[in-house]
């Protein structure tokens, strides 16, 4: 048996482990040299090459994030700048208002369920912006919608990345090295593989949003 043969089932999953490690490392380098403001741009042009290189089967990792890199990084880091700085005000709020007393102190729910409420929209427009070019108010609003609509998918992904966090900062921080595109992969599967493509056609070359006929 040729294990070693380009064919063989050995080389493939070598070729699709090496290139997830190169994605992961590539969006850990880009997010740690822009103080982590190219998160979202480099996130959306992993899921990109994921969903091109891995599953379609076309063109090379490095390339295919290039592509998708150089097409979405301002509207990836829009949608990813607004989030970031959501969560962070939101925390801020939790941690003020959780030391007072009295009806301020249950306002703390209301700023976590932002936070929720803007990583349900990430897992959608993210992988969004991957597939198509779309304008920042329709791709929010749109997010919004499907993550809602499809709710035990979005809860799937929002439990696997708490896990996936947990795993990396509270067990051992060896977990980051294959995190990103492990979620990657996952998220692949479950948002654009299984509910975006039911809203995408290619109508003149273009991919656009359509609502999925009614049986």
């Amino acid at each position: 048996m040729r294990f070693f043969d380009q064919d063989s089932g050995l080389s493939k999953y070598g070729a699709i482990l090496f290139d997830l490690t190169l994605l992961n490392f590539i969006v850990l380098t880009i997010s740690i040299l822009t103080f982590g403001l190219g998160f979202g741009a480099a996130v959306t042009a992993m899921m990109f090459s994921i969903d091109r290189t891995l599953f379609e089967g076309r063109g090379y990792a490095l390339k295919n994030f290039t592509k998708s890199f150089k097409r979405n990084w301002k509207q990836a880091s829009a949608v990813w700048g607004l989030s970031y700085a959501l969560i962070g005000l939101s925390r801020f709020a939790i941690e003020l208002f959780s030391q007072m007393e009295g009806a301020l102190s249950s306002l703390t729910i209301v700023y976590f369920a932002v936070i929720i409420e803007v990583i349900f929209i990430l897992i959608y427009a993210l992988p969004t912006l991957a597939l198509i070019d779309i304008k920042l108010k329709p791709l929010i609003q749109q997010a919004f919608v499907l993550s809602h609509k499809h709710i035990w998918v979005t809860l799937i992904c929002t439990g696997l990345i708490g896990l996936g966090g947990y795993m990396t900062f509270e067990l051992h921080g060896i977990f980051l090295l294959f995190l990103l595109s492990g979620l990657g992969v996952v998220i692949d599967q479950f948002v654009i593989r299984t509910v975006l493509i039911k809203y995408l056609t290619d109508e003149q070359n273009k991919l656009c949003f359509q609502t999925p006929s009614m049986p």
